[in-house]
């Protein structure tokens, strides 16, 4: 997973939906930090690395399968999981629960226990730092983008001088080749006048 990663994901439940930013972290201590926004009041918690390694153990997934699929189903919610959010006055608890091959009930994958943020955080704190980043990734695109067509002008060039190159190439191996026919024929005239002064000579 990738150090420092902020993803945001939309669940939806029986009769509500809950936003989460997640921040995954990946210390020595914490896999992620998770922020929920309900209809009314945001809540906070981590799953923590020894929370982890204990719902690893009952789903019987290796350590790199089971952080994998930690990432996959929070940041992209699907079938496989069913995802539950219960609230007990200042607390909460977010599970996420597997659907396992030949199980008919389904496992739970992982959870986080939540307490309530005692200052609120709006929705549209969650809508701005959407924006924000995708403010940012519109940058690097264009960044992207420059550089592409900075790289294709300079490939153009290149092609350009290696095209120059093989004329070069195939001019300097005619020229050589010549030489090199001018040179076989000359000696082999040579050998030629002297296979007949020998010829002349034993005839003596």
């Amino acid at each position: 997973m990738d150090k420092g990663e902020t993803t945001v994901s939309k669940f939806n439940l029986n009769e509500i939906s809950i936003y989460a930013k997640i921040n995954w972290l990946n210390t020595e201590t914490t896999v992620f930090q998770i922020k929920i926004f309900d209809d009314t009041n945001t809540w906070s918690g981590s799953f923590s690395n020894e929370l982890a390694e204990e719902c690893r153990k009952d789903v019987l997934e290796k350590e790199d399968e089971y952080y994998r699929h930690v990432k996959n189903c929070l940041s992209y919610p699907n079938d496989k999981y069913v995802y539950d959010f219960k609230v007990s006055q200042n607390t909460a608890t977010f599970k996420w629960k597997k659907h396992f091959e030949g199980v008919s009930a389904k496992l739970v994958h992982g959870y986080v226990n939540l307490d309530k943020d005692v200052v609120t955080e709006s929705k549209n704190a969650l809508i701005d730092y959407l924006i924000n980043e995708n403010t940012l990734q519109r940058k690097e695109i264009d960044r992207c983008d420059l550089r592409i067509k900075e790289m294709t002008l300079k490939i153009d060039e290149l092609k350009e001088e290696l095209s120059k190159f093989a004329e070069m190439k195939i001019a300097m191996e005619d020229c050589l080749y010549g030489k090199f026919v001018s040179i076989l024929n000359t000696k082999k005239s040579r050998i030629q006048f002297l296979e007949d002064q020998l010829k002349n000579y034993e005839k003596i």
